[in-house]
């Protein structure tokens, strides 16, 4: 998911018992239930998105098969979405973004044989096919992603051989090819979480056999992660949103299909979050994206 200019975000596709299309939107300073936005151009869920200030595009996911498929949405107007291009590896099972707000990177995931290490990248603004970016620290899927800080996209935890708590980042801007530098660690080793962020904190939130950890890193210095709080119930699979002061998740599992819309305030730690409101439709297996301020 993603959001504009602090005002609008989105929530596409995920899974209800099969693939979604849907695509809901809220205004994230103002809690109420989400209204619909469009559909996708397939239904998909485990996919990616990233955005600049006028274009959301997401890629990549499953649709009953891992697909290389990218598609775009014009932010500010409510519609269908249009295809973009492809990926250069077709993949699913959480692929994490991050931007810059020119450049949106995709990295690992899972092509339905074997974890990914791939990043691929795109400039937002201009459709057409991914290029490869580089890799990450190590192949591994269901991991989180988020890039706020508008200059590094920062990845953590997810499924190696085993769940692991490590965060790589990359400098979005960077020349291609690089390899993802180990960053830090998040408070355990977990998958199914997901990320957002401002230009200052990163929040990854959920995962693992439903947790309801929310830890939090400084976008700019290395380390162990801190805790944040907590979500108002123990979710994974979770999709996400931000704005410069706010970060919103919208649906998830929590042993069931979701439609539980819920916020923090990204300055203030030791916080629980807060109802916002509902989406149209329970589901898990959202965008886990991301976008630069």
């Amino acid at each position: 998911t993603w959001e504009k200019e602090d005002t609008f975000g989105l929530f596409m596709g995920g899974y209800t018992g099969s693939a979604s299309n849907v695509i809901d939107y809220i205004t994230i300073a103002t809690p109420s239930n989400a209204s619909g936005f469009g559909d996708l151009v397939v239904a998909t869920y485990d996919l990616g998105a990233c955005s600049s200030h006028s274009r959301g595009v997401y890629g990549g996911g499953n649709t009953g098969s891992m697909t290389n498929n990218m598609g775009y949405v014009t932010i500010a107007t409510a519609g269908n979405a249009t295809d973009f291009g492809n990926l250069t590896v077709a993949r699913g099972e959480a692929v994490p973004t991050a931007s810059n707000r020119t450049r949106g990177i995709w990295a690992g995931g899972w092509n339905g044989s074997a974890n990914v290490s791939t990043i691929d990248y795109v400039t937002i603004d201009t459709k057409g096919d991914a290029s490869d970016f580089g890799d990450l620290s190590a192949a591994r899927r269901a991991h989180a992603g988020s890039g706020n800080s508008g200059t590094r996209g920062i990845f953590a935890g997810g499924y190696v051989s085993s769940f692991v708590n490590t965060i790589d980042y990359v400098t979005i801007a960077a020349n291609p090819t690089v390899t993802a530098t180990t960053f830090g660690t998040l408070s355990s080793g977990r998958g199914q979480l997901t990320g957002l962020s401002n230009t200052t904190k990163t929040l990854f939130a959920g995962g693992g056999s439903y947790s309801d950890v929310i830890d939090y890193y400084t976008n700019d210095t290395g380390g162990s992660a801190t805790d944040f709080g907590n979500l108002t119930a123990s979710f994974d699979q979770v999709g996400t949103c931000s704005s410069t002061t706010r970060g919103v998740m919208g649906g998830g599992s929590t042993g069931s299909n979701s439609n539980v819309i819920q916020y923090v305030t990204i300055a203030v730690p030791s916080a629980t979050a807060s109802d916002f409101g509902d989406l149209t439709v329970a589901r898990s297996q959202q965008c886990n994206g991301a976008s630069g301020k």
